[in-house]
């Protein structure tokens, strides 16, 4: 409960208990202490809601927080794995350069095989 809505009900209160001296006065028997205990139970009713309130919004910060941090964890784990597919691609493309400057060399050497063959 805010500061403002604490001193709305003791207001309240204060009024409710000004028209119930008015009342006792005009009225005499008119139970009075019971309407006061009527606003103090109302009253201990709205600072429980109030305090419910405020621990659901403790609850609701705290898993907000645990949500940012794991959709950080994602968000970080997703940045790796495009950096690893991006690596991978580039090491697939290097590997095919290797493959065909092998392929070059082995047939070159055959080739050259063949002519120092043919030339003995």
């Amino acid at each position: 409960m805010t500061p403002s809505d604490s001193k709305k009900l003791e207001e309240i209160k204060e009024a409710w208990a000004i028209k119930y001296d008015f009342t006792m006065q005009n009225w005499p028997g008119k139970p009075i202490r019971d309407d006061l205990q009527d606003m103090d139970w109302l009253l201990s009713k709205v600072t429980e809601r109030d305090q419910e309130i405020e621990r659901l919004r403790e609850e609701k910060r705290y898993i907000n927080g645990l949500l940012e941090i794991e959709q950080g964890t994602v968000q970080e784990q997703l940045t790796r794995a495009e950096k690893a597919e991006a690596e991978l691609a580039q090491l697939q493309k290097y590997n095919e350069v290797l493959k065909s400057q092998r392929a070059d060399v082995y047939d070159g050497g055959v080739e050259d095989g063949k002519r120092e063959a043919e030339a003995e």
